[in-house]
């Protein structure tokens, strides 16, 4: 790996955080904080947050690594990634963020149609695509998706259920993992993936709120015809168009700036705030706690930028993203319980509470990131994805 690499584009991230620092008012970011972090997702969006997110377009910092004619900066993709980054620090995000990992599969898979439906209005910040992958008896194990397609002259006609389909509720497309050939074995030969309108008839979209005060969504398909023309891929062959979705997803979504700039506010409290009589920065707990933080923390960052690197390089990354997206994860739950140490009773305030301590963000991450470690793949998985793909050890 190349670590040379990892500052070749120093001045355009100097540009962005320029940006970032001018355009994001106090208000904004209270907004952005108050339904965004933890990667939550509000019932709906604030008018400035979705403002913010059309200007983030129109300085072509969404998609900028997709090619030009279809809406796209013609950029690289570790540019576009330093946009996610700076806005991580901030704890702000693109909010069409899914769209980010499934535009870049629709451009390896998708028809040219497709494409030009989709591209240019993602990377103007206007439209979303939601992730149709889970279901009551498929969470992890996405081979067992039940949900079925069957074959009806120039349609699919589609019925079943998702479940956790979060950002369906303002999506304007489903990217939908379905079931085409019940027979198939293995069974996830017989998977099928679609990009729906979400606007077709039979459709139906239901609010599922979770523990982080965060909204998802059940999805229902009632007989719903669905042309040919909107299948991704070769029928049958869905499941390996997940699969490279998941990739990039982990990617984007699991980002170590985010937990970096937690740890930057915990360390400020704990040279600020006297406890017993002392700074807590000169308890040799709290130092040991907040040490071993920072080390995991640059652990992180490596493990993501060798996923970088590999992607960059056109090799495989799912086993460096599966170690990525478990590591970082379960070291988002210990810092926030370190935190909650540090804190002490107090960081117990929920957020909006008058003595909440750092915004009652570590209250907000005890809850937010359990869902973490099963979003996009949960890390018994990603063990499962290291042990055998990684390591070549038997499958059972």
């Amino acid at each position: 790996m190349d670590f040379g690499a990892f500052e070749q584009h120093a001045a355009f991230r100097q540009e962005v955080a320029a940006w970032l620092d001018r355009e994001l008012t106090g208000a904004l970011r209270q907004e952005f904080e108050r339904d965004t972090v933890f990667l939550r997702v509000p019932t709906e969006w604030p008018p400035a947050v979705r403002d913010f997110n059309r200007r983030l377009g129109a300085m072509g910092w969404i998609g900028l690594h997709w090619p030009r004619e279809y809406g796209g900066g013609g950029r690289s993709f570790r540019e576009q990634l330093i946009v996610v980054e700076e806005l991580a620090a901030r704890h702000t995000r693109i909010i069409n963020s899914q769209a980010l990992h499934v535009v870049q599969t629709l451009l390896v898979h998708g028809t040219e149609a497709q494409k030009r439906a989709v591209i240019p209005r993602v990377a103007a910040g206007l439209i979303e695509v939601a992730l149709g992958y889970t279901e009551p008896e498929a969470g992890s194990d996405l081979a067992n998706v039940q949900m079925r397609a069957v074959e009806d002259g120039d349609v699919y006609v589609v019925t079943g259920q998702k479940i956790f389909n979060t950002m369906a509720h303002w999506a304007s497309y489903h990217w939908l993992l379905t079931r085409t050939d019940p027979a198939a074995q293995p069974k996830h030969r017989g998977l099928t993936m679609f990009l729906v309108d979400l606007k077709t008839p039979g459709i139906t979209v239901q609010p599922l709120y979770t523990m982080d005060d965060s909204r998802s969504n059940i999805v229902y398909y009632d007989q719903v015809r669905v042309p040919k023309s909107s299948v991704v891929g070769k029928p049958g062959q869905g499941f390996y168009v997940a699969m490279e979705a998941l990739d990039k997803e982990r990617l984007f979504v699991f980002n170590p700036h985010f937990y970096r700039s937690l740890l930057d506010e915990l360390v400020e409290h704990a040279k600020a705030t006297v406890r017993d009589g002392r700074l807590l920065s000169k308890d040799p707990l709290v130092r040991s706690g907040l040490a071993r933080l920072d080390v995991e923390l640059a652990v992180a960052e490596v493990l993501y930028q060798r996923t970088i690197w590999l992607v960059e390089q056109g090799q495989q990354a799912a086993v460096p993203s599966a170690m990525l997206k478990m590591f970082i994860t379960e070291l988002g739950q210990r810092l926030v319980s370190v935190a909650q140490e540090v804190v002490g009773q107090v960081g117990l305030l929920r957020p909006g509470s008058e003595r909440a301590v750092l915004r009652g963000l570590m209250e907000l991450g005890q809850r937010a990131t359990i869902f973490h470690t099963f979003g996009a793949g949960g890390n018994e998985l990603m063990r499962s994805i290291i042990a055998t793909r990684g390591y070549g050890l038997p499958v059972g």
